[in-house]
């Protein structure tokens, strides 16, 4: 890969010089499709050496077909996790901002039974004046009975 991107920067550099040097003329749009096409050649390079060596797609169709159904849907589960507690985060932290409460927002995502992600719970670090505001939110938008800490406090 670096001998790759060298060898295309050094024939960028040489085809800029060529046609920067080459007079002004009828010929000169001649020198610019040559270097062009040098330049071409030499990005692509790389699929004439795989085609020449034989690469043996079997062992990238193989390597792939190896990964099991069971193993991406563990990781697909665990994006899910993620996107959960983003988005919960997120959506918690707009609505008391609607409210003008600072907080903090800690979503924990666990798993059921069928190991299917789901916001287990809520860590509110805020106020304790804003805590029953927040409580609500939570309780009737997301279902959920946050837990809270008081700001200053680990």
């Amino acid at each position: 890969m670096k001998t790759w991107i060298l060898s295309i920067t050094a024939t960028g550099i040489l085809t800029a010089i060529i046609t920067a040097v080459s007079p002004k003329t009828s010929g000169s749009n001649t020198v610019r499709l040559c270097c062009g096409i040098v330049l071409v050649l030499c990005v692509f390079s790389p699929i004439k050496k795989l085609l020449t060596k034989g690469f043996d797609w079997k062992d990238v169709s193989v390597n792939v077909l190896n990964v099991s159904e069971q193993e991406v849907l563990e990781q697909n589960e665990v994006f899910k996790g993620e996107i959960i507690q983003q988005h919960l985060t997120a959506y918690i932290l707009k609505r008391t901002k609607q409210l003008g409460i600072d907080c903090e927002v800690r979503v924990g995502v666990g798993k059921d039974d069928e190991g299917h992600a789901f916001p287990e719970n809520i860590l509110i670090v805020c106020e304790d004046e804003d805590q029953e505001k927040v409580r609500e939110i939570i309780r009737n938008e997301c279902g959920i009975e946050p837990m809270f800490r008081a700001k200053g406090k680990k």
